[in-house]
């Protein structure tokens, strides 16, 4: 067993390469959102963002939480074939259920679904959006989606990284290029975009079933069925509130201030979602790494030092996509300034959610995951309220503070209940400076723009100037710290 330097180091290690497909896809962003922002209508784009979000809410709906069940149950069953042979094939057989009754369900509510949340729409070109054509391959999509999730968990369990990262990238290049030749030299639209995600899928799904193919098995038991169902709902609970939230923000967009604002809201997130670059890779593996040392007697001090390190890196990152946001949005897309304020609300709600889920670790070594979801029930009613108070006075800015008031309870509530079952002492001093940068950068960040305007050259340079002064300060006043914790590391065995 690895610990304390060995054990970042894996981590840094594993997250590079569970996150080269976040990191191509920030890539890909930097050359297509700006493509199809010009090539679409900001009504298209929104439509387009709307399914986007669908089909994000249906593949954390659809499994009820037993993707995430393998990841905790590897450690227990992995040498004991019989038991391995029973959760995963329940696993199988169960979501293979699930999936026919999400398709049946979704191709019945065809018509009250488009007109509840599309509507009648004018594309303002010369062409109309294949609705149906796009609805039944989202629907496929999801499908799809789920299957490859699980066997990539599987993946994830075995610590077979490059097996994941060719499974991603294959759906990834697929979904990047397709997507561009199929909308810009066959003039498909945003149907070409979801014909060339469906290919991309499959291809997907079979090499993550072919990697996994010894893993795969259909037998079924009951009472193992209950245990996983009973351990992942309350996975599925969370993310299907918090993806239910998403879809309400984009309806409230729609009803109180149009359609083509979807757009606008879609930019902004996109780019605090620059973050995620780093949080989705770290994430992917945290678990993973956390369930392995759990009972070793120093997991708890490793844990606290990752929590730094973590908040280093993550905080670093957010400050210069915050100082930098006007910029961004001129390469993105240049008439949708209005997500400017939103950048900052929303990009601290992923701050928090990236840092959470290392707050949380007490609930999985417990297995109490019931406190996610009350957690959770708090923070969306807050989430809710905000926003529909806010939206008809600050429009979509209003949506974007109500997500943040969200994660920031979210985030509270997590940490507070995991203490209870599993006390961890972090240390908040970084943590605090951070946001108060943020903060700072929050406040002045529009007049520093005004007084760099005319010239980008001048406005990167003086930024990049502020920024590395930033860092040299925090490596400055916490890099003894770091040094410190690392003798620990030298002498953990």
């Amino acid at each position: 067993m690895q610990q304390g330097k060995s054990f970042i180091r894996r981590l840094i290690s594993d997250s590079v390469v569970y996150g080269i497909t976040r990191y191509l896809t920030v890539f890909a962003a930097l050359f297509l959102t700006p493509f199809y922002t010009r090539i679409f209508t900001k009504t298209e784009y929104g439509i387009q963002d709307f399914f986007n979000v669908w089909n994000n809410f249906a593949i954390i709906v659809l499994p009820l939480g037993l993707v995430n069940t393998t990841i905790r149950w590897w450690v227990d069953i992995k040498d004991k074939p019989h038991e391995k042979k029973l959760v995963l094939g329940t696993n199988l057989s169960l979501l293979a259920g699930l999936c026919l009754i999400y398709s049946a369900i979704m191709i019945l509510l065809r018509p009250l679904f488009l007109s509840t949340f599309i509507g009648d729409f004018e594309t303002g070109g010369d062409r109309n959006v294949l609705l149906n054509e796009i609805y039944f391959l989202c629907i496929y999509i999801a499908v799809a989606s789920v299957l490859v999730s699980y066997f990539q968990n599987i993946q994830r369990s075995k610590f077979d990284k490059w097996g994941y990262a060719a499974v991603s990238l294959s759906s990834f290049f697929i979904l990047t290029l397709g997507g561009f030749v199929f909308v810009k030299y066959f003039d498909q639209g945003i149907e070409g975009f979801y014909r060339a995600a469906a290919i991309g899928i499959t291809v997907a799904l079979l090499l993550s079933a072919f990697f996994v193919r010894k893993e795969i098995y259909f037998d079924y038991d009951s009472s193992t069925a209950r245990e996983v169902l009973s351990y992942g709902f309350n996975f599925m609970t969370v993310m299907v509130m918090f993806q239910a939230t998403n879809i309400l923000d984009r309806y409230l967009i729609k009803t109180f201030v149009g359609l083509e604002n979807n757009g606008v809201y879609s930019i902004g997130k996109r780019i605090a979602d620059i973050l995620l670059f780093v949080s989705y890779s770290f994430q992917m593996v945290w678990l993973p790494n956390a369930m392995e040392i759990k009972n070793d007697p120093n997991a708890k001090k490793v844990y606290s030092r990752v929590h730094d390190f973590y908040v280093f890196a993550l905080g670093l990152f957010f400050l210069t996509i915050l100082l930098f946001r006007k910029e961004l949005i001129d390469f993105f897309a240049p008439n949708y300034h209005d997500a400017f304020n939103m950048i900052f609300y929303l990009g601290i709600y992923n701050l928090l959610n990236g840092i959470g889920p290392i707050y949380t670790v007490g609930m999985h070594i417990t297995k109490q995951t019931k406190y996610l979801t009350y957690a959770a029930i708090v923070s969306i009613i807050f989430h809710t309220i905000t926003g529909i108070l806010l939206v008809r006075h600050f429009g979509i800015d209003g949506i974007a503070i109500g997500c943040m008031v969200g994660g920031i309870i979210w985030t509270g509530l997590r940490y507070y209940f995991s203490q209870r079952l599993f006390k961890v002492d972090f240390s908040w001093r970084l943590f605090s400076v951070m946001i108060a940068l943020c903060i700072l950068f929050f406040l002045t960040n529009a007049e520093l723009d005004r007084v760099l305007t005319g010239s980008l050259f001048l406005a990167l340079g003086v930024k990049t100037l502020i920024m590395i002064i930033i860092f040299a300060i925090f490596i400055y006043l916490f890099k003894p710290a770091f040094l410190n914790r690392l003798s620990f590391f030298s002498k953990a065995k």
